[in-house]
């Protein structure tokens, strides 16, 4: 069992500190972050551990305040493991780290796509009531998605990597991280009753290829859209690859011919699939109208009615959608008209709309 943290001397009323490698009750660690007080970690400890009442009283109240340290250092995470008073191992201080950070699915749907605000904050105690977490708890996870929101808004390059090197997160809470502040920093608007029935999971996997193709910064600095600027966010989104497939749609929707190729094209390679022209317009209509911050911000909407919901209604299969979406940048590739210059600038960015796309649908269909 663990020692007490401190003795008072009757006499003098000094206060002893017992130097050793602090040891951290997870169990009782959990309690504390799901908001849990003292006196109620002891009630349910006392249920089901056998240790006499005055000893988990103690070692409670010992654990208790050794979570109120950690607490105020895990703002930065990293001074933990030079912290002079809380000295624990480091596979404890990982494991410490990843639980005060860890994220409740519940609560990160309801974060998903909203301003990370203080009228968010005031919200936290209904929100907690609705999906059964505590106030506390929520407030913890909240200011914690707060922090690294603000450090995310000032990086560039490999986002996650870089909240896992500065809050030692393991890498896969680091992502929900980086994707809830994408969603947040671009307002995705989830709040539709066609989109209610769709999972947090859903949503960031359709978020995480957002993050892989469409931000500024994940492109290599030799393409063609360059690298970030000055005044450039690690969560802005390529304009350049935008414009290039607004430009797209104009050329090729301004020009019936250019049309009818596609048509042909598309046939030959789905005949048994009709009115594929249809799918196929309103799929760039979705890429033209990303350069609009409203349709940007209207994206799982848009991509839901215009796409999901037609191929439904056309009877297509997940399988069929996939193998459609996989089979596009190659037979627009090949299009005769298509001049060298013009699939050099326009099959990256088609190829980049296809690959989100893609999931998206799959994620919503």
């Amino acid at each position: 069992f663990f020692l007490p943290l401190s003795k008072r001397s009757a006499m003098d009323n000094a206060e002893i500190w017992v130097d050793y490698p602090m040891q951290v009750n997870m169990e009782c660690f959990e309690l504390f972050l799901q908001g849990h007080s003292e006196n109620s970690t002891c009630l349910l400890r006392s249920d089901r551990e056998k240790w006499p009442k005055n000893v988990i009283l103690q070692d409670t109240k010992d654990q208790m305040h050794i979570f109120s340290l950690i607490e105020t250092i895990m703002a930065s995470p990293g001074s933990l493991s030079q912290h002079a008073v809380v000295s624990l191992p480091p596979d404890m201080q990982a494991t410490v780290i990843n639980r005060y950070y860890a994220l409740d699915v519940a609560l990160v749907k309801e974060a998903l796509g909203r301003q990370l605000s203080s009228r968010l904050r005031k919200d936290l105690e209904s929100i907690g009531d609705r999906i059964h977490v505590s106030a506390k708890s929520c407030r913890r996870q909240y200011d914690n998605l707060r922090r690294v929101f603000k450090f995310v808004e000032d990086q560039k390059g490999n986002l996650v990597q870089a909240v896992v090197s500065t809050f030692l997160l393991e890498e896969s809470l680091a992502k929900m991280y980086v994707l809830v502040c994408l969603m947040s920093y671009h307002r995705l608007n989830l709040d539709k009753r066609k989109l209610a029935r769709c999972t947090a999971e859903e949503f960031l996997v359709s978020a995480e290829q957002i993050l892989q193709h469409w931000l500024l910064c994940t492109w290599p600095s030799s393409a063609s859209f360059g690298p970030c600027g000055d005044d450039d966010c690690g969560l802005d989104v390529n304009k350049a690859l935008f414009q290039d497939l607004k430009d797209w749609k104009q050329m090729v929707f301004q020009d019936p011919k250019k049309q009818e190729s596609i048509r042909n094209v598309m046939k030959s390679e789905f005949p048994d699939r009709p009115k594929l022209d249809q799918i196929l317009r309103n799929l760039f209509q979705v890429g033209a109208g990303l350069s609009s911050s409203k349709e940007f911000h209207n994206l799982f909407e848009t991509v839901l009615e215009k796409l999901v919901e037609p191929l439904r209604e056309r009877s297509w299969q997940l399988a069929d959608v996939q193998h459609m979406f996989s089979h596009l940048p190659v037979c627009l590739g090949g299009l005769p008209w298509l001049s060298e210059e013009q699939r050099l600038r326009f099959m990256p960015a088609v190829s980049k709309l296809v690959a989100v796309v893609q999931v998206m649908v799959q994620q919503l269909f």
